[in-house]
């Protein structure tokens, strides 16, 4: 069953059984973290509905793994940004027009009040070029930049996001615990779900997590994970999602 936000205090009222817990996927988590994600009043008044109604959170380590991976292309961005601004008198000609169209790619997603992610392949592409000036500009390398820029960021985003929300850890041993699950998820039964869906494999695996756990509610701003769970779980199963 899907539920929108507003109706929480009504359902929890009725049955108390939804205190239980609430899984929250990554793109929950990573829309409360930036303000121009569409999705971010939204998990804000979602989190806020947990507190008023003694709901807890919970997550395991696929979605960690996608949330950091997913700030690690955003960081890395807004670093590559700064360190244009504070080498840029030091740069030969290809590595400052590679950076400067970064500078313009994040400052137009900012305008168009999105989270501009840079690819994997540009961040080796950057690694390359920061390389080679290194050498012959004698400026920072990749390894000093990450850790002059980068490490600061990442290190914390995590922890920082656990705290501020409130996010409890669904690891081995709750997975093994009668409290939380009947029995393990299994790979095939991910896997299941993936080839019948066509979602991705961290998508999969919350579904698949949710479906096999005893906790009532799953939150998701992905239409994808939210139709994958409907058409799979039990009648008792809530959806939290946007509508």
């Amino acid at each position: 069953m899907k539920l929108s936000i507003d109706k929480i205090h009504a359902q929890v009222s009725q049955n108390a059984n939804l205190k239980k817990g609430c899984i929250v996927d990554t793109n929950v988590l990573f829309a409360a973290n930036y303000e121009m994600d569409p999705f971010h009043e939204w998990a804000w008044e979602l989190f806020d509905a947990f507190s008023k109604t003694g709901i807890t959170a919970y997550t395991n380590l696929n979605v960690r793994s996608e949330f950091i991976e997913l700030n690690r292309r955003v960081h890395m961005a807004y670093c590559l940004v700064d360190f244009y601004g504070d080498w840029t008198s030091s740069l030969d000609f290809p590595f400052e027009k590679k950076l400067k169209s970064i500078e313009s790619s994040v400052k137009e997603a900012a305008r168009e009040k999105r989270v501009f992610k840079i690819s994997d392949r540009d961040i080796k592409l950057f690694k390359k070029l920061m390389n080679a000036n290194a050498e012959s500009h004698g400026t920072p390398n990749w390894r000093t930049f990450c850790i002059n820029y980068f490490a600061p960021h990442i290190k914390v985003v995590w922890e920082r996001t656990v705290s501020e929300l409130g996010i409890h850890f669904l690891g081995t041993r709750e997975i093994e615990s009668k409290e939380f699950f009947d029995e393990h998820p299994k790979w095939e039964e991910m896997l299941s779900i993936l080839g019948e869906s066509g979602i991705g494999t961290f998508d999969a695996m919350i579904v698949n997590l949710f479906l096999k756990s005893k906790l009532p509610m799953i939150a998701t701003a992905d239409s994808d994970v939210c139709d994958a769970v409907i058409e799979r779980a039990q009648p008792n199963k809530i959806v939290l999602a946007p509508t």
